[in-house]
C-alpha cells in the first residue's frame, strides 16, 4: 500500500486562520478519525506531518463533512474498451464518499481540446476533473483554469513516477508548478515484421531512417509481405494533425536536428525556447526530403494514395496504420504501444503476431516523442468538488489502477514499478526496460502556452512538402519564419 508523503505547511495554515475543516478538505482523502484527532489536540507540526504521512493513497476515505457522496464528472479521453468505466465503477464501490460519473469523449483530440477550452473559458464547474493531453498543460495553466497540486507530491514520492510525465504536468507560474497528475504515458515505437526476408546483410532493427527506407523498399519490391495486395514498406502518421508533428519531430531528431532549444537554466520559471532552425537547416532539409521520398516517386514506401481522403481525413492516422498493418501489406509501422494489443495480421492468426512482429525503439539516435494523458482539476469547481476530484485523482495513481491501465490496452503506466510486473512482461515483451528508454531517450514536445500554434505551423510546413506544394527547403524556411514570429 502506497503512502502519502508529509505535506508541508499544515501548522502554518492553521496559524493563518484556516479552519480545521478547511485543512482536512485540502487534504481531501485523509483518514478523518486520525487527522481530526491530531488537529483537535493541537499537536506539533512534526506529529501532524507524521499523521498525514500515514494516509494511504489507495485506502478508502471520505470527503470531509459530507453526509452523502459528492457527485463529480470526469471527462476522459476515448475509452473504446471500457477500462475507464471499470476504474470508475471500482472507485465508486470503495466508499470514498465520492461518486464519479464518466463521460468519455469522441476520437478527435483536437475537438475535445476545443470543447474543454469553451467550458473552462465560460467558467463552468463541470467537468470537475478532466483528462488533459500533456501538450496542453501550459496553455491551461496560463489561463488559470487548473488547481495547483504542488503540495501533493514531495521529492521522495515523485521519484516513484516517470519524471518525464511529471515534467509534462508541470509549468511554473506565480500560482504554482504542478497542474495535473499523470494518468498514463506513451512513446513512439517501431513495429517490424520479423518473418519476411530482407536484403542480404540487413537485420532488425534498422540502425537509421535511411536503412529503414532501404529495408522497406527491398521488402516491398519482393512483395514478400503479402500475396494479395500490393505491398507498402512503412506505415506512419502522415495526415495533417498532431500525429504528423510527432512523426516529424522524431525523424528530425534521427538526423541530429531539432526546431527549438529549451533554456535549461530556467527550472523555476516558465520554460523559454530559442528557435534554432537555421542552425540545423541542412539536417532538417535532408530529413524532410527523405520523408517526402516515402510518399512520392518510384521508391515510395508509403504511396501517395495514402494521402488521399479517407473518412474525411487526408492521410493516415494511428487507427488506419494499424488497420493497414493488419492487412499484411507493410514491413514496418510507427505507432504507440497500444497498437500491439490490436495486432491481428491477415494470414497469421490472432496469436501469431507475438512471434512474427518485433517491437523496437525508433531507428538509431531518434528521440521518440512522449505522449500521454493526465488528470487535472477544474479551478471553477466548488471547494467540496475539488476535494472530491483530488481524492479520485490520487486513487488513479495507485498500484491497482495503474496496473489495470497497463493490462487493458497497453497504456504505459506512470508508476515505474508496474513495468517489472511478470504478468505484464509476459503479455507485452517490450515492457522490460521500456521506462528507462522513455526517461533516457524520449522527447517532450515544447511546453508552450501557444502549443496549438506551434503544432499548426509544423503541420502546415511538413504537410505542404509531402503534397509536393513546397520544396523541403522552402517548407523549412517557412517553418523557421513562423516559429520566430510565434516565439520572438
Amino acid at each position: 500500500m502506497r503512502q502519502l508523503p508529509p505535506l508541508p505547511g499544515l501548522g502554518a495554515k492553521l496559524e493563518q486562520g484556516w479552519s480545521r475543516r478547511q485543512v482536512l478538505a485540502m487534504l481531501a482523502g485523509g483518514t478523518w478519525s486520525l487527522l481530526s484527532s491530531c488537529i483537535s489536540s493541537n499537536v506539533s507540526q512534526p506529529i501532524m506531518d507524521t499523521c498525514v504521512s500515514q494516509m494511504a493513497l489507495c485506502s478508502p476515505t471520505s470527503v470531509v463533512g459530507s453526509s452523502s457522496p459528492t457527485q463529480i464528472f470526469w471527462y476522459a479521453e476515448p475509452d473504446p474498451k471500457g477500462i475507464f468505466k471499470t476504474l470508475v465503477d471500482t472507485f465508486n464501490a470503495l466508499g470514498f464518499g465520492v461518486q464519479v460519473t464518466l463521460a468519455a469523449q469522441g476520437s478527435s483530440t483536437d475537438a475535445y481540446h476545443q470543447w474543454l477550452r469553451q467550458q473552462l473559458k465560460a467558467g463552468r464547474e463541470t467537468p470537475q476533473i478532466f483528462s488533459l493531453d500533456i501538450i496542453y498543460t501550459a496553455e491551461f495553466a496560463e489561463q488559470h483554469w487548473l488547481v495547483s497540486l504542488d503540495e501533493l507530491l514531495c521529492q521522495s514520492d515523485s521519484e516513484q513516477y516517470l519524471q518525464t510525465a511529471l515534467t509534462a504536468a508541470s509549468y511554473p507560474t506565480s500560482e504554482g508548478r504542478l497542474w495535473a497528475l499523470p494518468l498514463h504515458s506513451d512513446v513512439g515505437l517501431l513495429f517490424c515484421r520479423s518473418d519476411i526476408p530482407y536484403a542480404a546483410g540487413e537485420s532488425l532493427p534498422p540502425s537509421s531512417w535511411k536503412q529503414l527506407s532501404a529495408m522497406a523498399r527491398e521488402a516491398q519490391a519482393k512483395q514478400s509481405v503479402t500475396g494479395v495486395l500490393p505491398g507498402w514498406g512503412y506505415l506512419w502518421q502522415d495526415a495533417r494533425y498532431e500525429g504528423l508533428v510527432c512523426n516529424a519531430l522524431e525523424v528530425f531528431s534521427g538526423y541530429g536536428a531539432q526546431l527549438l532549444a529549451e533554456d535549461s537554466g530556467q527550472q523555476d520559471k516558465r520554460p523559454t525556447y530559442q528557435v534554432i532552425v537555421e542552425h540545423y537547416r541542412d539536417q532538417l532539409e535532408q530529413a524532410l526530403g527523405d520523408m517526402v521520398s516515402w510518399v512520392q516517386g518510384p521508391g515510395a514506401i508509403t504511396p501517395l494514395q495514402s494521402l488521399e481522403s479517407t473518412g474525411g481525413m487526408w492521410g493516415l492516422d494511428e487507427p488506419l496504420t494499424i488497420a493497414h498493418f493488419n492487412q499484411g501489406i507493410a514491413a514496418f509501422m510507427r505507432n504507440w504501444p497500444y497498437a500491439y494489443n490490436q495486432l491481428d495480421i491477415r494470414g497469421l492468426g490472432s496469436q501469431a503476431h507475438t512471434q512474427r512482429v518485433a517491437v523496437y525503439p525508433l531507428p538509431g539516435a531518434t528521440r521518440p516523442c512522449i505522449g500521454g494523458w493526465q488528470v487535472a482539476i477544474n479551478a471553477h469547481a466548488s471547494p467540496r468538488e475539488r476535494a472530491a476530484a483530488l481524492t479520485f485523482a490520487r486513487w488513479l495513481l495507485c498500484d491497482s489502477a495503474q496496473k489495470a491501465l497497463a493490462g487493458s490496452q497497453n497504456y504505459l503506466p506512470v508508476l515505474k514499478e508496474i513495468y517489472n510486473d511478470p504478468g505484464l512482461q509476459a503479455n507485452v515483451p517490450f515492457y522490460s526496460g521500456l521506462w528507462q528508454m522513455i526517461e533516457e531517450r524520449g522527447q517532450l514536445r515544447p511546453r508552450l502556452a501557444q502549443y496549438a500554434q506551434f503544432s499548426s505551423a509544423v503541420q502546415a510546413a511538413v504537410y505542404s512538402a509531402l503534397l509536393g506544394e513546397r520544396h523541403p527547403a522552402e517548407a523549412i524556411t517557412q517553418l523557421g519564419q513562423q516559429l520566430h514570429a510565434l516565439l520572438g
